[in-house]
């Protein structure tokens, strides 16, 4: 397998050949195992395990504890409430990105908020 492109300028080169020669085909055990990648990368993680509820989840947590003691809690309130929003705005931008290389077969949502893990194992 050939390495994969280590500056711009390689890159901005890169041809359909380099790519055939990157790509394991002369070994199938790998070529198998690879295959299941953008099957692990689109599993589906349950609603409450989401990038996005957990932002949502630390945001009511920090109002919870900010009405307690909101000198020490009213950043971590404003901190979470605006990853919550900026995560929301990136997943329509990631979904508007999605829709234009989409086949409208399988959607692609790898980078989608509302359905990335919190934690990614791989």
């Amino acid at each position: 397998m050939a390495p994969l492109p280590q500056s711009l300028e390689a890159l901005m080169a890169y041809t359909e050949k380099d790519m055939i020669k990157a790509l394991p085909v002369k070994h199938p055990h790998v070529w198998l195992m690879s295959s299941q990648i953008p099957y692990m990368l689109s599993y589906s993680v349950a609603e409450d395990q989401t990038l996005v509820n957990y932002a949502r989840d630390l945001e009511d947590e920090a109002r919870e504890k900010n009405s307690l003691d909101p000198k020490k809690w009213e950043s971590i309130e404003n901190a979470s409430k605006k990853l919550y929003d900026d995560l929301l705005d990136l997943g329509v931008k990631f979904n508007g990105h999605s829709q234009q290389m989409d086949d409208q077969i399988v959607a692609y949502r790898v980078m989608d908020p509302t359905k990335l893990a919190v934690s990614v194992l791989i």
